[in-house]
Order: C-alpha cells, then structure tokens, then sequence
C-alpha cells in the first residue's frame, strides 16, 4: 500500500539544498517529484519519495544529518491544522506562567474557524 505523507515534511527543501550545494530540481526529480508539489503544504506525496529525497540528499551532500537540519528549520506553522491547534493550546497554557512570550513563538498569524454543520435528518 502507497503511503502518503504531507508535503510540508519537505518544508525549506529547495532553499537548504541549494544552500548545501545541491540541484534541488535534479534531486526532486531523481525520485519522481517536481517542485509543483512542494508549493501546496497540505499536498501529499509518496513517503518512500521522501525517504529517498533525504537519504539522497544527505549522501550527495555529505552531511549525515541533513534531514535533521531541514526538520529544524520547521515552525508551528508546518503542522496540520490540528497539531496546529494543540500547539497553540499548549503555548497558550504555559503563557499563563510569568516571563512567557506567547508572541515570540508564534511564527506567523493563524485563524482557524470552526463551524457548526446543519444536521439534516434522514
């Protein structure tokens, strides 16, 4: 069976590829992907497409542990909607301590709505 993951996983590729010495395009394609996908975070994209980027990547470079640099490079806002939410929950939680920024942790602005679906019986 295919598994899929979210294409934020990829977050800042390109950009720390290239940093590192990398063809990022070259790279992406070598394992089926095309930088069109990498444009929508919600995408979804083959895992062992991901795995091979990575591994690839990290022996092209010669940096053991460039999956490691690029996951640091990843906010709150990378985490699906509802990491998301349970991430702003807790910092919400520990902003109540004295000395705690809530605002430096946030990266970028967030607005979720929920909204109460029309049950219609059947």
């Amino acid at each position: 069976m295919l598994k899929l993951v979210r294409r934020a996983s990829l977050t800042d590729y390109l950009e720390f590829a290239r940093s590192v010495g990398l063809d990022p395009s070259r790279m992406l394609r070598s394992v089926g992907l095309s930088r069109r996908c990498l444009q929508n975070p919600v995408f979804k994209v083959p895992e062992d497409a991901v795995r091979k980027l990575l591994e690839m990547s990290a022996a092209s470079a010669g940096i053991d542990d460039f999956g490691l640099r690029l996951a640091e490079k990843r906010t709150l806002a990378n985490l699906d909607p509802l990491g998301y939410s349970f991430a702003i929950n807790l910092l919400f939680a520990r902003g109540s301590k004295p000395g705690f920024k809530i605002e430096s942790c946030i990266p970028t602005p967030c607005r979720c709505e929920l909204k109460r679906a029309a049950v219609v019986p059947s």
